[in-house]
């Protein structure tokens, strides 16, 4: 089955002992389709009719720190003040580091005219995930010798919401909705009530795995509230309250209202806006997307859920729609679609002076940090930078394989990834024309950026990536040993997500200005291996270049060459160069089948507007 996971994010939270995770990542291969998980004899019985109804519950799980954030260092000792606390800072040089105990910590540099703090905030695991986020942050001289910035860091609540139904029988069914993590959000459910009582037991699945679930709870009707272990039986309980307003369930609060086209509202973020006229794009094609998207069943298990939809054309950016609560200001985890930007940091290194390229050798380069190596292998010595961007390295890291040893699920236990792949055993001689889909090897490219530049990688992404995009708001995920995760899991807003798309078509240039050289962009496109054998019809053949899955599309009778990030849950970045066309989804049907939607979607409505 290789190339199952092969259109999945996989959150490097996977299997953590006693960590609450992220939704297991799963790829492109549409099965399991209406699965029966469990069967209860006998009649079910008639459960009250109050539980019957839309309901939500909001969760926060922390810890966050929103507003201004201050340096002050007109005494001896400076100080900082973020979340209502002051606390000593730490100098060296013109390294500025602070940390405000439980919220997380800062670490800058101060310019050389003493005008900006420049750094970024790391923010600690939450509850929810124990994940850590590093997001950047300026701070601007206010005064001498004072400094002020101001700090949002990533959003780590959940929305839920129950639906219940009740048949003509007065059997009761829910679905319940996440749109965050599509936790428990391809099940049909079977809602049963004893007494107060309340049990949803699954009876129909969408999800990859068909395991039945069972969710124990209560319905307080003195409160009007239903109780649930949302996390099941040993979790912990949430309040849902009933509820009118439907946004995050449906796709827009307003069900059933008309679709009016409006281009795009210019920002100051680098993208000339258009209207589809302008661009040659036909109009009716594209309002049939976004009404399919506003018309779709939020109880129906084929829901895509999808949270925003972007198309540029001609370097103008023409479609700007978001879903399910998103909007502009939000960013969205791009899971695997990350992984795209992680050749893109080799590239620009290697422009900017960092002596790295596709062909470096990569246990040469860790030799005096890691050496001696685990199942040492003396074909090792030939594994390059490329066969690690290319998903070629012959380690033993398929994600694809759940007793593969470099697995992800397997790596993220390890105290170091970067060490732990390094010292897997080699299954193959590098190279050759088949990739085998791994998670770990496109972090692995991360942490040779780093280690070849002596930079951490979250700093180089910042400066050679973010800033000449006109990035806004990000959020990088970090790996246990501080580097930036660029396997996935980076947030980023839709219309900075649609830039990469667009960079690439652009030869490497965004807003005339050179971002990656131009051969280095040619050489990311080529075809540099294969995967196959996938029973999937729309992805059973596809080719890979640097961190691009390298597709054809049909449409009209015409086939369309294409290059394309993609995510699990629905995260897709596609190029097609020939019709100078990019496009950018997000949605959250995680660990669910989503690949097959953005390929039809490309065909029956983008690629058919095109004049």
């Amino acid at each position: 089955m290789a190339g199952k996971l092969l259109y999945a994010v996989l959150a490097f939270s996977l299997s953590l002992p006693g960590v609450l995770l992220l939704p297991q990542c799963s790829g492109a291969q549409e099965a399991q389709l209406n699965v029966e998980e469990s069967k209860t004899p006998g009649q079910r019985p008639v459960a009250p009719s109050g539980v019957v109804g839309l309901w939500t519950a909001l969760e926060e799980y922390g810890p966050a720190i929103h507003g201004d954030v201050l340096v002050d260092g007109r005494g001896d000792t400076w100080k900082a003040r973020g979340a209502g606390v002051w606390v000593d800072v730490t100098r060296r040089g013109n390294d500025v580091r602070f940390e405000i105990p439980g919220n997380g910590d800062f670490r800058g540099v101060l310019g050389d005219d003493n005008r900006t703090i420049h750094g970024h905030w790391r923010q600690p695991g939450a509850l929810l995930n124990r994940l850590q986020f590093a997001t950047p942050v300026e701070l601007v001289a206010s005064g001498a010798p004072l400094w002020r910035g101001t700090l949002t860091t990533l959003d780590t609540s959940l929305r839920f919401y129950v639906h219940v139904r009740a048949s003509a029988d007065g059997s009761l069914t829910a679905v319940i909705r996440n749109p965050e993590q599509n936790r428990h959000g391809n099940r049909l459910f079977d809602v049963k009530c004893v007494g107060s009582a309340v049990t949803l037991t699954s009876i129909r699945s969408r999800a990859w795995s068909s395991k039945a679930v069972e969710i124990p709870g209560r319905f307080d009707a003195v409160r009007d509230s239903l109780f649930l272990k949302i996390w099941g039986r040993d979790g912990f309980e949430l309040e849902f309250k009933r509820t009118t307003t439907s946004t995050g369930f449906t796709a827009r609060d307003r069900v059933g209202t008309s679709y009016t086209y409006r281009p795009p509202e210019p920002l100051d973020d680098g993208w000339q806006t258009g209207s589809v006229d302008d661009v040659g794009l036909e109009r009716a094609p594209i309002l049939a997307l976004v009404r399919s998207i506003l018309d779709s069943d939020p109880d129906d298990l084929d829901n895509q859920q999808i949270h925003a939809l972007l198309i540029a054309r001609r370097g103008k950016l023409v479609v700007e729609e978001y879903f399910y609560g998103f909007h502009r200001e939000r960013p969205h985890d791009l899971r695997s679609a990350f992984k795209t930007f992680a050749p893109l940091l080799v590239g620009v290194a290697r422009d900017h002076g960092v002596k790295i390229d596709a062909t470096t050798h990569v246990y040469d380069l860790y030799a005096a940090k890691y050496a001696p190596f685990a199942n040492w292998d003396d074909r090792k010595r030939a594994i390059t930078v490329e066969h690690f961007m290319t998903n070629r390295s012959g380690l033993a890291c398929d994600d694809n394989d759940p007793n593969s040893p470099g697995e992800e699920s397997r790596v993220v236990q390890a105290a170091d990834w970067y060490k732990y792949t390094l010292d897997l055993p080699l299954v193959r001689s590098p190279g050759g024309a088949t990739a085998v889909y791994s998670t770990a090897s496109l972090n692995m490219v991360g942490g040779i950026v780093e280690q070849a530049s002596g930079v951490w990688n979250g700093d180089l992404f910042e400066r050679y990536v973010a800033r000449p995009l006109q990035f806004g708001r990000y959020y990088l995920n970090l790996t246990p040993t501080g580097p930036a995760h660029t396997g996935g899991m980076a947030y980023l807003l839709p219309r900075d997500s649609l830039k990469l798309g667009q960079l690439y078509l652009n030869g490497g240039t965004w807003n005339g200005r050179r971002v990656i050289s131009r051969d280095w962009v040619d050489s990311s496109i080529q075809s540099h291996g294969k995967f196959g054998d996938d029973p999937e019809p729309l992805a059973a053949y596809h080719e890979y270049g640097y961190g691009w899955h390298i597709f054809d599309l049909k449409a009209d009778g015409k086939t369309y060459r294409s290059y394309q990030a993609t995510g699990n849950g629905g995260q897709l970045v596609i190029v097609v160069p020939d019709v100078e066309l990019v496009v950018a989804v997000n949605a959250g049907n995680y660990s669910a089948p989503w690949f097959r939607w953005g390929q039809e979607m490309m065909a029956r409505h983008v690629l058919a507007a095109v004049r």
